[in-house]
């Protein structure tokens, strides 16, 4: 095509060409002619450029700084990974770490990156990072949760979304959502949402200012140990008489909790809280899953839905022997209440439905193992108007499983 036919070719046609094109089609379009370059360069830096991937090292990290000193460029990173080669074939850009496991932010990019971040070279709306450990032996948030306060410690930018999670294998990411306005105040001041991932030995610096730092928060979730790792208490993370968030959704897996640290988790979001979600939570024997359940449901006045699956309780002491207690919690509805059911193959479960005309109608979802009897169940979910007085009925219905075996 000439330059002067595709000139008469109005910018949105240009553009809608330019997006039917793979990658490597496009690149060849826009070596055609200029106009060319020029009306499809908005189509080329969005699919290129929105998502960068970095080590943070070497010619990788240089062409990241160059970038973010051409305005017109750097505008288009929106969502900025931070990674090593530590789980590729070809290891040719691996993170430098101490004798403890920690990676040595100084001796890679990231005080160059703050400053990117700090000057408004690079305004991304979320940054991820994820730190590897295929080759070392301890498992666990400690790393990445150490790397991430590394980047964010002293940067005055607002943080509106933090979580941290298991990926795959032993590979953990923690991501950043980033205010595109500043805001005054600390980096936690207008976050509004937060997944932790806690373990035993973990530094409490990010769950204590989560927990006590972000006076927005409205969504949280904390999953304690998973992947192998012992089950931290929550109340390690908690500083008596220091403010807690009014929450909105709180969500705890794999956890350890007991009613002394429950219940001022959620006090201050008793008018708030819509959604509550236990999930593989342990309980400590000084009460029971019946009493905590049944006092929450006469305090959430504006619960809306809630989940419970693989409740248990604490393993406890009988003199000098060690009591271990099957982790699991039935909930035993009448089994003429019960009808029809469903199998997951994969998880070994059946779900269940209601036959009662108002139950089924009221969005209640029960699972149980298959070679459990109808009716048992140790999964239940609700989400509908009366969350409050179905949550006030599975409290009367739960029995502890005592299987148990002493060492």
């Amino acid at each position: 095509m000439s330059r002067s036919g595709f000139g008469r070719l109005p910018i949105e046609l240009s553009a809608y060409i330019a997006e039917l094109l793979d990658t490597t089609d496009l690149s060849s379009f826009r070596f055609t002619c200029r106009q060319a370059d020029v009306q499809t360069f908005d189509v080329f830096a969005r699919r290129c450029l929105t998502q960068w991937r970095t080590t943070l090292m070497g010619s990788d990290f240089e062409t990241l700084e160059l970038t973010s000193r051409h305005r017109n460029l750097a505008k288009y990173v929106k969502t900025l990974i931070l990674e090593d080669d530590a789980n590729r074939s070809e290891e040719t850009d691996v993170w430098p770490r101490d004798e403890a496991g920690m990676v040595l932010c100084n001796t890679i990019g990231v005080p160059a990156l703050k400053c990117m971040l700090q000057d408004g070279r690079l305004r991304p709306s979320e940054i991820h990072i994820k730190d590897c450990r295929l080759i070392h032996t301890v498992p666990g948030p400690y790393y990445c949760a150490a790397m991430t306060r590394e980047v964010l410690e002293n940067l005055d930018i607002t943080v509106v979304s933090l979580t941290f999670e298991h990926a795959f294998h032993q590979t953990v990411v923690a991501t950043i959502g980033l205010a595109q306005e500043h805001h005054i105040g600390s980096e936690l001041e207008m976050l509004h949402s937060a997944r932790l991932l806690l373990a035993d030995g973990l530094d409490p610096y990010w769950p204590t200012r989560v927990l006590h730092r972000a006076p927005t928060l409205k969504q949280l979730g904390i999953r304690c140990g998973g992947n192998q790792q012992p089950r931290a208490l929550i109340s390690d993370y908690l500083i008596e008489k220091e403010p807690l968030p009014r929450l909105s959704e709180l969500s705890i897996m794999d956890g350890r909790i007991s009613l002394a640290c429950f219940r001022p988790l959620i006090a201050p979001s008793i008018e708030t809280l819509t959604r509550l979600e236990l999930l593989g939570v342990e309980l400590n024997v000084e009460t029971s899953w019946s009493t905590l359940l049944e006092q929450t449901a006469g305090e959430l006045n504006n619960l809306k839905g809630f989940w419970l699956s693989g409740l248990g309780i604490l393993p406890y002491r009988v003199g000098e022997r060690l009591r271990r207690t099957q982790r699991r919690i039935i909930f035993t509805f009448p089994k003429e209440r019960i009808s029809g059911h469903h199998c997951h193959k994969a998880f070994h479960k059946y779900s269940y439905r209601c036959s009662d005309p108002a139950l089924l109608q009221s969005g209640l979802e029960l699972a149980g193992p298959m070679f459990w009897p109808r009716g048992e169940v140790d999964e239940v979910k609700y989400s509908g108007p009366n969350a409050r007085a179905f949550l006030t009925l599975v409290a009367k219905i739960a029995v502890e499983y005592m299987q148990s075996d002493e060492t």
